[in-house]
């Protein structure tokens, strides 16, 4: 549950999705509400497309998450363009869903 306080914020969500070329991996960036079990949510959608996640930084700025993982397939390999673009998609689905399930969809 979202607590009430945060029922008050409305936070777009971003997603982008680029590529470090030292470190030869994709950078995510997710920008959304804050809200409890974010990460885990996050997590599990990288477990369940074969993503490995090598660092992040995580970021609050009051009610807005801003967190930044930078990210390989599970063969160390940076993502195929179409497996970002499948990623994008899963990520921006699950968060709009998670606004929709609170009435929070801005």
């Amino acid at each position: 549950r979202l607590p009430r306080q945060l029922k008050h914020f409305s936070v777009q969500n971003e997603i982008h999705i680029g590529f470090h070329t030292p470190s030869q991996q994709n950078i995510v960036e997710v920008m959304t509400l804050d809200r409890p079990g974010l990460l885990a949510r996050i997590g599990l959608l990288f477990m369940q497309a074969g993503i490995e996640i090598h660092s992040a930084r995580i970021t609050t700025l009051g009610e807005r998450a801003e967190d930044v993982f930078f990210v390989t397939a599970l063969d160390g390999q940076p993502l195929l363009p179409e497996h970002a673009e499948s990623l994008k998609e899963q990520l921006s689905q699950a968060l709009d869903d998670d606004f929709d399930s609170l009435n929070l969809n801005p």
